[in-house]
Order: structure tokens, then C-alpha cells, then sequence
């Protein structure tokens, strides 16, 4: 996978995330084969039922995204 998209698992949520800042996220097609493959990852995992796709934001929003998507509450942004 590219330092465009990073991937990780929180609380057996995954969350892949465009990490872009310097064009606003804009997919390009290292990108998009970078976010097939982790949609591939969660389609052949079968104890896997839900993933959370998201721009990049400092890493304490992007925690707090996909733990309010876990906890199913509104996220609190920082900075916003």
C-alpha cells in the first residue's frame, strides 16, 4: 500500500485513510489501486462487516472518527 492511503484497525473497526493533504485528498490512481486493495482486505475477511474510508486529519481526529463510528455517536473534530 502507498503513504498515500494508510489503513489500520481500531477496536476491529478498519479505517483507511487518504492521506493527501497537499492536493485535498484528491484520488489519484496510485491512490485508488491503494483503496481497492484495502476494500479487497475487508471483503475477504469475514469477521469483518464494516470499514470507515476518510481524508486525512491529524491523527487524534482521525482516532476520534473511527472510534465515534464504533461507539455510534457524532464525532468531536478538534480544530472545528
Amino acid at each position: 500500500m502507498s503513504g498515500e492511503v494508510l489503513t489500520e484497525r481500531i477496536g476491529g473497526v478498519p479505517s483507511i485513510v487518504v492521506n493527501r493533504p497537499e492536493v485535498r485528498n484528491a484520488i489519484n490512481a496510485a491512490a485508488s489501486v491503494a483503496i481497492a486493495e484495502a476494500l479487497d482486505e475487508l471483503d475477504n475477511d469475514p469477521a469483518l462487516a464494516v470499514g470507515v474510508i476518510e481524508p486525512v486529519r491529524s491523527s487524534e481526529n482521525a482516532r476520534e472518527g473511527a472510534l465515534a463510528f464504533k461507539e455510534k455517536r457524532t464525532p468531536h473534530w478538534k480544530g472545528h
